[in-house]
């Protein structure tokens, strides 16, 4: 039990170290919002030019764009720095990394099947699931706007494939609270049995 206790404090120093860090990546990637109408896109460019090289070949066929917006959901969905978060992806860690915290802080190691712990297992998928699916509509319209900006663009977003597994794994989690929950209902009637 003593054990168990040390993994628990182990891991809220984790989540709080954790908890901090993406916190700041969350306030930098929020005043962003304010300060900048710059945004970056990651975009493939339609191009037939080929550049040889020794033993090589070179097609230039990606790049990074860099274009000005006053509108509040280019703000929101484009990255204004390269290479750093963009604001949903600094929410969603900042988020989970929270709830992480809230539902190691509610396990009793005496009795850790709970209702409120299934909860929170619970509102995690639902969490990864709902990002997800924000996700996968912020690319269409970010694909959107880069073609309004420049026909011979498109957009590169690499993330399809990511968005998909956190749905998945949204799924994986929901399987894992119902099959939590039953564990409970079968540990009351265990009791009510005795």
């Amino acid at each position: 039990m003593k054990n168990i206790q040390n993994w628990i404090k182990i891991v809220k120093v984790i989540l709080w170290v954790s908890l901090i860090g993406f916190g700041v990546t969350l306030v930098n990637t929020t005043s962003l919002l304010f300060t900048t109408n710059e945004m970056l896109a990651n975009v493939r460019i339609d191009t037939k030019e080929v550049r040889s090289l020794p033993h090589a070949q070179l097609k230039p066929n990606a790049g990074t764009l860099t274009f000005r917006s006053e509108q509040l959901l280019d703000r929101v969905l484009f990255k204004h720095v390269y290479g750093y978060h963009d604001l949903l992806q600094s929410l969603f860690t900042f988020t989970v990394c929270g709830l992480l915290l809230v539902m190691i802080s509610h396990i009793d190691t005496a009795d850790p099947f709970t209702t409120i712990t299934a909860r929170h297992i619970t509102w995690m998928g639902i969490l990864y699931i709902a990002y997800g699916v924000i996700t996968i509509a912020a690319a269409a319209y970010m694909a959107f706007r880069v073609q309004a900006i420049n026909h011979s663009l498109t957009s590169a977003y690499p993330g399809f494939r990511e968005d998909l597994s956190n749905i998945k794994i949204g799924a994986f989690i929901l399987i894992f609270s119902l099959i939590y929950r039953t564990g409970i209902t079968l540990q009351e009637d265990n009791r009510l049995t005795i």
